[in-house]
């Protein structure tokens, strides 16, 4: 059986009425038509919109602590390329001589991510990447350019989806082992990263790898108290 299936965006007039089974994507002044589907029901269409949807993420390699200039300077030079370019980057406050300061910087010094729906695009435009100044490679190399997967992705995309353009501080308690429990913030789910703990700097180190790269980080975090009567006493 054949059943039709519309996901709308502001602008869509009408919906396709062909029986045959096939998906129609109509992108045009923000519009998204999908059209009959054979076997697909109402439970698991969004799994397939969502596979159709997928996005690649590459990395690149540029001069460390220049990552942002980089961008800037490919922007200026390449505003007919418009893929995403995500640069993570953490905040963190320092004390010097009795005086706070804020400051920024890299998550994954030295790396910058592109965002694009195929292989096709980034070579389409992976030359005006590499005379860029400040340009090193493309991973894995620059005759093999590869998409982020498994861990390596998922690390990113903590980062990008989860953590946002600037990772600031996680809500955290000590537990009656003293060990550190994260209750929100981009340290939430890297518990199994973390190698040092500084309660009176409030900072947590944490260890992170992309392909054959290790490096560790400190990320901030305030104490918010134990939780654990509160959950003790429900």
């Amino acid at each position: 059986m054949t059943e039709t299936i519309a996901a709308k965006i502001p602008g869509t007039k009408k919906t396709p009425k062909n029986n045959k089974a096939e998906i129609l994507f109509n992108i045009y002044n923000s519009e998204l038509i999908i059209g009959t589907l054979s076997g697909i029901s109402n439970s698991n269409f969004p799994a397939v919109l969502a596979e159709v949807k997928t996005m690649n993420y590459y990395a690149i390699q540029v001069r460390t602590r220049a990552e942002g200039k980089f961008i800037k300077l490919f922007r200026a030079l390449h505003p007919e390329v418009t893929l995403p370019i995500h640069f993570p980057q953490r905040r963190l406050d320092i004390r010097r001589k009795g005086k706070a300061k804020t400051s920024t910087s890299a998550v994954f010094p030295g790396y910058i991510f592109i965002e694009a729906e195929s292989e096709r695009e980034i070579l389409a435009c992976q030359w005006d990447f590499r005379r860029t100044e400040g340009f090193f490679r493309f991973l894995r190399s620059n005759q093999d350019i590869t998409p982020l997967a498994d861990r390596d992705l998922e690390l990113v995309l903590h980062f990008i989806k989860n953590a946002g353009p600037v990772a600031g501080r996680s809500k955290v308690y000590f537990n009656e082992n003293s060990r550190i429990v994260v209750v929100e913030g981009p340290l939430m789910g890297l518990e199994g990263r973390i190698i040092k703990v500084d309660k009176r700097k409030g900072r947590a180190k944490i260890n992170l790898d992309l392909y054959n790269d290790s490096f560790s980080i400190d990320l901030g975090f305030e104490v918010i108290g134990s939780l654990e009567p509160v959950l003790g006493g429900r």
